[in-house]
């Protein structure tokens, strides 16, 4: 496997389709609290995926360097 450039593609997944998964993870909270159980991973998970969206401009990166590089930006530019 070349790690490098699966991180990459991993990445890009889940800055693209960040809000469809955040949806999905936040119906799976609801059906583990109605199950009468606490939804610590769901809902953390849904956060992230409601967070990554942000980054999108990093899609148009050829590398994961470049990629890392535009979310650090990013993150240093709005630190909230």
């Amino acid at each position: 496997v070349n790690w490098t450039s699966q991180a990459h593609y991993m990445i890009a997944r889940s800055l693209e389709h960040g809000t469809r998964r955040a949806e999905e993870m936040i119906e799976v909270a609801a059906t583990v609290r109605e199950a009468g159980l606490e939804p610590l991973m769901s809902e953390a998970c849904a956060r992230r995926q409601t967070w990554a969206p942000q980054f999108t401009t990093a899609l148009k990166a050829a590398t994961l360097t470049d990629m890392l590089d535009t979310i650090l930006g990013t993150l240093n530019a709005h630190p909230d």
